[in-house]
């Protein structure tokens, strides 16, 4: 059985179109890298190197985010209502998930603890509540919240 080894939440701000992102903080600043991925209507996961673009279908919103190192093959006891799994390099190893536009510096980041690696990663996506009326008026919060789980490939 696997164990978790480690996690950090965030929170990350997405803009109208409702994109974020995974990024390896180590990365070269010059590639575009994650931030320039759009992963589609139909792909909401896109694994590229060095992070991964992350499409949600309501944008303007708040969301929460969870970063898991584990031992093996996560265990997931929970519902989730969508689910991708993927492989993804990562230069530092050294993982956060950040704003496409508010360009927030102070994220929590989950050290995988090697560099220059092939990671697994599991993202899961569940929607907290529907969308009400008065989220037209102010930033929606707790509408969506996301899990990504990391371990050797």
């Amino acid at each position: 059985m696997s164990l978790l080894i480690k996690s950090v939440t965030d929170q990350v701000r997405l803009p109208p179109y409702g994109a974020f992102a995974l990024e390896d903080q180590g990365r070269n600043v010059r590639d575009p890298g994650p931030l320039g991925v759009d992963p589609g209507p139909d792909a909401w996961f896109q694994a590229v190197d060095d992070g991964a673009g992350i499409s949600s279908e309501h944008g303007w919103q708040e969301v929460g985010v969870q970063l898991e190192l584990w031992d093996g093959l996560p265990r997931t006891t929970e519902e989730w209502d969508k689910s991708q799994d993927a492989l993804i390099y990562f230069t530092s190893g050294k993982v956060a998930a950040v704003e496409v536009e508010y360009y927030n510096n102070e994220h929590n980041i989950l050290d995988l603890g090697r560099a220059g690696a092939h990671w697994n990663v599991r993202a899961l996506m569940r929607q907290l509540r529907p969308v009400r009326p008065e989220d037209s008026i102010r930033m929606r919060v707790d509408l969506e919240a996301y899990l990504f789980q990391f371990w050797p490939a």
